[in-house]
């Protein structure tokens, strides 16, 4: 996915017979938008001097309210199309691979599929919802295929194509962001924890390249051949040099630390009867926070992967009145805060580990703990 750069118009219907169409794979880069790797297509027309890149994955920066249309899941992306030799001198400056698959396609198809493209290309028809797991720069094309050649094109997927979650799909490509990959967990609800389907994981540009490869096509006389024969490096980029993060700014370091830090406060609350009122006013506004981004991506966006998310216990918005409790005179109202809190860290680990609604990031589970002693220790102190 890249921003708008750059426009190039291919024009007129498409009939020549030495048209060559081919899926390109792009490898993750250090971007958060880069780090799931890019797919396009390139369509090579030797006859007429073309070679042409369209390319599903555009965004605009400069789009009105660009971060709140793309948090409410209202960011229109579009085709757009572009030289081949620009798009690949991209890549090579970015220092990402680039494999190219040229596709088994009989002349008709190769033919259908440009026109298509074309015409998906024109102003009133490029632009569509994102989707970052049911409609993105890969499935698209994946989509294009299907509704171009429709019965005469299968995938084959193979044995290893099961038994993973969406979440577990993209937890591949972030191991090298894990304060991302966090973020992410704590954002998407137990949607994505289901088992995804074997033809949805050709949402990711890594998987879509390895089911074409496996994928038949029926030639012109009916019979079915490989989509595709081979695959050429056309970019291959430098290893990655990359130590990681310090140990001290990991993310399970950071909420270990918070936590032994909250556990060791709740336990002098407990046992010394330190009430520690300037704690539970500045703790607990932050954990409504998070809940009220929870709230908004649950109720107020188009994603369907952020509904049920059940990270909302442990951060919800109701803490927000925690302050409010703390310098009331009515001690009920603070105390019954503190324990719909050890309710709701409670209800944590039984959705994680009991009926294994949502996987908890790891992370959070941590922090929960604290939160948990937290509330106990203020629950319980006079």
């Amino acid at each position: 996915m890249i921003g708008i750069g750059w426009s190039f118009e291919v024009k007129g219907q498409e009939d020549a017979n030495d048209i060559k169409i081919s899926l390109l794979t792009c490898s993750q880069g250090s971007e958060l938008y880069t780090a799931f790797g890019h797919s396009a297509i390139r369509v090579q027309d030797p006859a007429r001097g073309m070679d042409v890149v369209y390319n599903y994955g555009i965004f605009n920066f400069n789009t009105p309210n660009f971060y709140f249309k793309f948090a409410r899941g209202r960011l229109n992306y579009l085709l757009g199309v572009q030289r081949f030799k620009s798009f690949n001198s991209v890549y090579k400056r970015d220092n990402r691979s680039v494999i190219e698959q040229p596709l088994n396609l009989t002349p008709s198809q190769e033919t259908a599929v440009v026109n298509f493209l074309k015409i998906n290309r024109l102003p009133e028809n490029r632009f569509y919802k994102y989707d970052f797991f049911y409609d993105n720069c890969a499935s698209r094309i994946k989509d294009v295929l299907k509704e171009v050649i429709q019965e005469d094109i299968k995938f084959e997927y193979p044995e290893s194509a099961k038994g993973k979650t969406f979440r577990e799909l993209i937890a591949q490509n972030l191991e090298r962001m894990p304060w991302v990959k966090l973020g992410i967990n704590l954002i998407l609800g137990q949607t994505v924890d289901r088992e995804a389907p074997a033809e949805n994981w050709m949402f990711l540009p890594r998987y879509l390249s390895e089911f074409f490869a496996q994928a038949k096509v029926k030639d012109e006389i009916g019979v079915w051949q490989k989509l595709v024969e081979e695959s050429k490096d056309i970019i291959t980029a430098a290893p990655y040099l990359d130590d990681g993060l310090p140990f001290w700014k990991h993310p399970i370091f950071v909420f270990g630390a918070l936590t032994l830090i909250l556990v060791i406060l709740s336990l002098l609350q407990l046992f010394k009867g330190y009430r520690l009122t300037w704690l539970d006013a500045l703790l607990f506004p932050i954990l409504g926070i998070m809940g009220l981004i929870m709230l908004f991506m649950w109720f107020y966006s188009d994603y369907t992967v952020t509904n049920e998310n059940w990270n909302m216990l442990w951060g919800n918005p109701l803490f927000f009145l925690v302050p409010v409790g703390v310098f009331s005179k009515k001690r009920y109202f603070f105390k019954g805060l503190m324990l719909f809190g050890i309710v709701c860290c409670i209800g944590v680990y039984i959705i994680d580990w009991v009926v294994q609604w949502q996987d908890i990031p790891t992370e959070a589970g941590i922090l929960t703990m604290g939160v948990l002693m937290k509330c106990l220790g203020s629950f319980w102190v006079k």
